[in-house]
């Protein structure tokens, strides 16, 4: 072999070496979130601080340790992070008249975020409307999200809404919510390891598209383990969907408190489900409409889960036939529900 031909093989190697060792860290196999989108032309990560296609802090490499600001369809997308022993524990993403148009996920984040809204903001995605999820290191840590602020942010997305492993607080003026396009398994708002609380909010509504929803699917969703909990305290709550139980915390409870709640699901699985589907429930004060389109009851007719209302709270169900309903309670059976 010449010397011409050793130097080229060299050069060859050498190449091939700064390829492998460019590869990011923490995309290693067994670390990848099976529902997260490649890195491609379709899911761009805010270039040019521009985050109008979607924002992306999927790997902790990629979150800024300094307070940033991003465009965003004409507003603005401010993060602010906490930084501890030089690594961001978390931060805040303060959304003013933002818009995002993403063809995968519309903002991913992978340490626990507060969201903010001011002015109207609007999320469009062909994924989930918002991500949360800790990939990185060996025993992650579960993410939380909370929204607040006295502006609306309406999400539209062709799988969940919003969806994390932690626990989801609401308290926000405006929130609208239309997920799932031909989905088994969209949800509205969900978490598979976490509690929902959602608390002073003027207006959250949660609705499948109505261009199909799988049986998997729920408006409102706690359920993957045993014990989680759905809350809603002084506030009004829409759950609508289309072909599932619309409130689900499986194992865990349901607790209304001085709310006015409307649940609309369509369920035919017998009577261990329904539109809201718990092991406890308790309703305190206020108002719950709850409806199902399919064969089974409201609330699933089990002697062991009664309905536990105190307060004066209002019922309103138009499937009454075996509903266990223990305490202070107004119950108005074979009522209709018309959202117009």
């Amino acid at each position: 072999m010449d010397r011409r031909m050793k130097v080229r093989r060299g050069l060859a190697f050498l190449a091939a070496g700064l390829l492998f060792f460019h590869t990011p860290l923490g995309a290693s196999a067994g670390e990848t979130d099976p529902e997260a989108r490649p890195q491609t032309a379709a899911s761009p990560r805010a270039a040019d601080n521009d985050a109008s296609a979607g924002l992306d802090f999927q790997w902790t490499q990629y979150v800024p340790a300094t307070e940033t600001t991003y465009t965003a369809g004409g507003g603005q997308i401010v993060w602010s992070p906490k930084v501890s022993g030089g690594e961001v524990v978390s931060g805040t993403l303060t959304l003013k008249n933002a818009v995002i148009d993403s063809a995968g996920i519309g903002i991913y984040v992978c340490v626990p975020v507060n969201i903010i809204v001011e002015g109207d903001n609007r999320i469009t995605s062909g994924s989930i409307g918002i991500r949360a999820l800790r990939q990185q290191g060996a025993n992650p840590q579960a993410m939380d999200v909370s929204l607040s602020g006295t502006g609306s942010l309406k999400i539209t997305s062709q799988g969940d809404g919003i969806l994390t492993d932690g626990n989801i607080t609401a308290g926000i003026a405006r929130l609208e919510i239309i997920y799932g396009a031909e989905s088994e398994t969209a949800r509205g708002i969900a978490t598979t390891g976490g509690d929902i609380v959602l608390k002073n909010s003027k207006y959250i509504k949660a609705r499948s598209n109505t261009g199909g929803i799988g049986a998997g699917s729920s408006a409102v969703f706690a359920g993957q383990s045993g014990g989680q909990k759905i809350k809603i305290e002084n506030s009004h709550v829409i759950a609508i969907n289309g072909n599932g139980p619309a409130i689900n915390a499986l194992s865990g409870s349901i607790e209304l408190v001085s709310s006015d709640v409307r649940a609309v699901g369509n369920t035919s699985n017998g009577l261990a489900s329904g539109t809201l589907l718990s092991r406890e429930y308790t309703i305190n004060g206020g108002t719950l409409f709850a409806d199902n389109n399919g064969s089974d009851l409201a609330i699933p007719s089990v002697l062991s889960q009664p309905l536990r209302a105190s307060n004066s709270a209002v019922l309103y169900d138009s499937k009454t036939k075996g509903l266990p309903v223990e305490g202070d309670i107004a119950w108005y059976g074979s009522c209709v529900y018309d959202e117009a």
